[in-house]
């Protein structure tokens, strides 16, 4: 019971991952469509996290064109898997609302779930589909994106007489050149050849009229819903008998399905790995260098990263970079939160500071030197919170942090020693 009620949960929990973008102009008048993917990272010169092959999640992949097409929130990338090479990654000027997908042939049909806004400073989910040709990699058609207003502000609850035709909360399944989606007002079936698309209402799907659709997908040919809502929705599925065009609503045995999904899931498992990356540099002679949770990349202009220093990294957010006067070092540093664990039984505070030499192409963790460890150390505890406001100053080789307030050095780093001390 609880794995099946955590799977419904993670359903929904993505539901709240609400982006609201302009859509993307698939109408007549705008005869060329931009490119949604392209053979570089986008926005060179305003780079930022998000432009980059980094995946919050991984959603779904697939084989496609010799490659895999690995979808993830908002990203998408199609990776050469036996050069280790990404062939393609999304443009996110152009295409950054990705939710949810489905491959059928050369066409990668996507969900985006986009929030309108009302006067009253409330809003109301609702997804639009997206239908993106792979081969010329542009958005060619767009489903669902005429949205009627709603009647009032307090329909904003979930029923499917207030729905108006919004489809909420969209997940996708696919089954030869049918594309099957489920939202929060049912189910529909489309046959992409003909665009001919039949609708089935929540009472076509579920007996209990509390119960809602909140995931699809194919399980072994056979199409199947998941219900979620309330609770007495727990244990609900429906799989759509193809001979008589209706759905049969059954409850399952919660550990048999479980085993079910697992294997779904399994045989849809990423078989590769990619890295987070976590901060960027300035530019350097006209290239950008990335922390990465396996090293060091280098990017230039019109190119996807490159890895210069092969070192893992265990540092779980953003941190700040500063450059070496010669250019010849980077330093990555932060305040990061870190535990509960063995070693750190309390949510802490702690610094992180990672030094590139691009000379020697090395990376020092300073933090990992033998007067610094996981217990709290309070010199640092002391002037963590005063980092990220610091300034610097380098003289002879060595950098300084010091306190905007009262210039009170807070760290020092010898940058040719690579050995970083708290205070002077």
């Amino acid at each position: 019971m609880i794995v099946l009620t955590l799977l419904t949960v993670g359903f929904i929990f993505f539901s709240y991952q609400i982006v609201n973008k302009s859509k993307v102009d698939t109408s007549a008048r705008n005869k060329t469509t931009p490119l949604a993917l392209i053979n570089y990272v986008p926005n060179f010169e305003t780079l930022s996290l998000n432009d980059l092959p980094n995946f919050v999640d991984y959603r779904q992949s697939y084989p496609y064109n010799n490659n895999l097409l690995i979808i993830g929130y908002n990203k998408i990338v199609e990776y050469d898997q036996n050069n280790k090479k990404i062939i393609r990654l999304n443009d996110t000027k152009v295409f950054n609302c990705i939710n949810q997908s489905a491959l059928i042939g050369t066409d990668l049909y996507v969900s985006c779930y986009i929030s309108q806004k009302f006067p009253n400073n409330s809003s109301f989910p609702y997804s639009v589909l997206y239908k993106l040709d792979l081969i010329n990699g542009r958005v060619v058609k767009t489903y669902f994106d005429e949205i009627p207003p709603l009647p009032s502000p307090l329909d904003a609850i979930r029923t499917e007489n207030n729905l108006h035709g919004r489809k909420v909360n969209m997940y996708l399944a696919s089954q030869d050149s049918i594309l099957w989606m489920s939202s929060w007002d049912g189910v529909v079936r489309m046959d992409t050849k003909t665009n001919q698309m039949k609708t089935y209402s929540i009472q076509n799907i579920f007996n209990n009229s509390r119960c809602f659709p909140s995931g699809i997908f194919n399980d072994q040919g056979n199409i199947t819903v998941l219900a979620g809502g309330f609770a007495d929705c727990d244990g609900s599925i429906s799989i759509y008998n193809s001979k008589d065009d209706r759905w049969e609503d059954i409850t399952i045995n919660y550990e048999e399905y479980s085993k079910k999904w697992k294997l779904y899931k399994d045989s849809n498992k990423l078989s590769v790995t990619f890295p987070t990356f976590l901060s960027i540099s300035p530019i350097i002679n006209e290239m950008y260098y990335l922390l990465a949770s396996d090293g060091v990349y280098s990017l230039v202009s019109r190119e996807f990263p490159k890895k210069i220093i092969e070192s893992p990294v265990s540092i779980q957010s953003d941190i700040k970079s500063y450059i070496s006067e010669d250019k010849r070092f980077i330093l990555f540093i932060g305040e990061v939160g870190r535990g509960p664990t063995f070693e750190v039984p309390l949510v802490q505070s702690v610094l992180d500071a990672y030094l590139i030499d691009l000379q020697k192409l090395t990376i020092t963790n300073l933090m990992k030197a033998d007067e610094f460890n996981t217990k709290t150390n309070e010199k640092i505890d002391n002037i963590i919170s005063k980092i990220g406001s610091a300034y610097k100053e380098e003289k002879n080789g060595v950098l300084y942090f010091k306190d905007s307030k009262n210039n009170q050095t807070l760290i020092t780093i010898n940058l040719l020693k690579a050995k970083l001390t708290i205070g002077d």
